[in-house]
């Protein structure tokens, strides 16, 4: 699986987290998901989408392809695009 989902907690210990249904309803407010998706299939975004219970739209142009790293909101989801090199 080409993604990997890592839970930050303020109060806690942050470790990377299995992407299952309804993971974003117990992400409390002082929590951050942090998801990274490199080169996903068709099944990943699937889990992505389940799991953070996100719109098939709003997913598509998260994952859209793009040159330059940019942040976008929609909602209550940040999505922020970064650039590394290989």
């Amino acid at each position: 699986m080409s993604v990997k989902a890592y839970l930050f907690d303020a109060e806690g210990a942050d470790h990377q987290e299995e992407l299952q249904d309804g993971l974003a309803g117990s992400i409390s407010e002082k929590q951050l998901l942090w998801v990274n998706a490199a080169d996903p299939s068709g099944e990943d975004l699937g889990q992505i989408a389940s799991a953070l219970n996100i719109k098939d739209d709003v997913l598509h142009r998260a994952m859209s392809s793009t040159r330059h790293p940019r942040i976008e909101t929609v909602g209550s989801y940040v999505n922020m695009t970064v650039m590394a090199p290989l």
